[in-house]
């Protein structure tokens, strides 16, 4: 990829069905493939899914910031739900740091919409990083959904719809399949 003339974009992959993550993380091989420098953050997450150790191996750099002791970020108090909000947000800061110093060509922000609709990241801060960070970076959000500003700023916007799903007949999350 030749920086100079490389014109990033913004991907969202959104919705209720499953293949986000999975999605992301086959963009974040493919990158890697091509000799891009690449980091998957995933947010909300404690960094133990199947596609870390594949991608570690194919030289993506993983990150993760986990709710504490494995909770759901609704089962936390205040007190953690403030300092799970001030480790989002030093996340954020360094790696949008490192962005602009040119350390990343694709950043995957792995359930990082979720993470603006709970608050955990600055909405303005997010967008403004969007709108400046440097051409030639391929930025991926993954989550639920997108508010109609970062629908705007989005070059992509994958869907995935649950249509039917094991959960549903009370079949938990499988290893190597949902997780």
């Amino acid at each position: 990829m030749d920086r100079n003339t490389f014109v990033g974009k913004v991907h969202l992959y959104i919705g209720d069905g499953k293949g986000k993550t999975t999605a992301a993380a086959g963009l974040c091989a493919r990158a890697a493939g091509h000799g891009l420098k690449v980091l998957f953050l995933q947010c909300l997450k404690d960094g133990t899914s199947g596609e870390v150790a594949p991608l570690k191996q194919l030289g993506v750099q993983t990150m993760h910031i986990a709710p504490p002791g494995g909770q759901f970020y609704f089962t936390m108090n205040e007190q953690q739900k403030l300092a799970y909000k001030q480790a989002h947000l030093r996340t954020f800061l360094q790696i949008k740091q490192q962005c602009l110093q040119g350390q990343w060509d694709l950043l995957v922000l792995d359930e990082g919409l979720d993470a603006l609709a709970l608050g955990l990241w600055d909405k303005q801060e997010v967008y403004s990083f969007i709108k400046t960070r440097p051409s030639y970076v391929e930025l991926v959000l993954t989550g639920r959904q997108a508010d109609g500003e970062l629908t705007d700023l989005a070059d992509y916007i994958t869907r995935m719809v649950k249509v039917k799903h094991p959960y549903e007949q009370g079949c938990g999350a499988r290893e190597g399949v949902e997780y």
